[in-house]
């Protein structure tokens, strides 16, 4: 007998919970409300989203250009609340955060 291991999933509730409880009165907080918003809205693997530069983020289609497994490119969509993410983070925290 095989036992299928139950799936653990958010439900609306908690994904609100989640998203409400970063404080995005900071540039911290805007990064990681971006990433939340990123691995929401596109559904990409963590290690796909740390790989993402801002020359692959298509901001007029919104979409973004990810290297995946195995070297393979594709392009994810993403919506409205993503995109106030996107420019949030590249107004207010990007340039803090990269300094070099």
């Amino acid at each position: 007998m095989v036992l299928k291991k139950k799936k653990n999933y958010l439900d609306i509730l908690n994904i609100e919970e989640l998203f409400n409880s970063v404080d995005i009165s900071s540039v911290i907080g805007r990064r990681d409300r971006l990433i939340l918003e990123l691995l929401y809205a596109t559904g990409v693997r963590v290690s796909e989203m740390v790989e993402i530069k801002v020359s692959d983020i298509d901001i007029s289609n919104r979409n973004i250009n990810i290297i995946g497994k195995g070297n393979k490119e594709r392009i994810v969509k993403f919506g409205e609340y993503c995109l106030d993410a996107i420019n949030d983070y590249l107004d207010n925290s990007y340039n803090k955060l990269n300094i070099n």
